[in-house]
């Protein structure tokens, strides 16, 4: 499951969002879910860095919907990926763009 935020413009989910999505995941077999600002939304005022979207990722692992959570957002070094695993931000991180530059 993908969840896409118009996070730059309107705060992301609300925490009632959150909590209600434990319903509908269960429900619909989700194994992972991968949240992202998604950053194709022309009212979107993002600034690309490294790690940028990964605080998405970590509100819901502190959610605790009993899933593996997905971070994404420029992050490029293996190192880099795995310090947002080891401190708990992310259960896996993708990198997929760093693999077909």
């Amino acid at each position: 499951m993908v969840i896409r935020s118009k996070i730059a413009t309107t705060g992301a989910w609300k925490q009632r969002d959150i909590e209600q999505s434990k319903i509908y995941v269960g429900e619909l077999g989700v194994d992972l879910i991968d949240y992202s600002s998604g950053g194709n939304w022309v009212k979107q005022k993002i600034t690309p860095v490294p790690g940028y979207q990964v605080p998405f990722a970590e509100a819901l692992k502190k959610a605790n919907l009993d899933l593996p959570i997905g971070a994404v957002g420029m992050t490029t070094e293996p190192k880099q990926a795995e310090s947002y695993r080891r401190e708990g931000k992310a259960d896996i991180v993708s990198l997929a763009r760093a693999f077909i530059r």
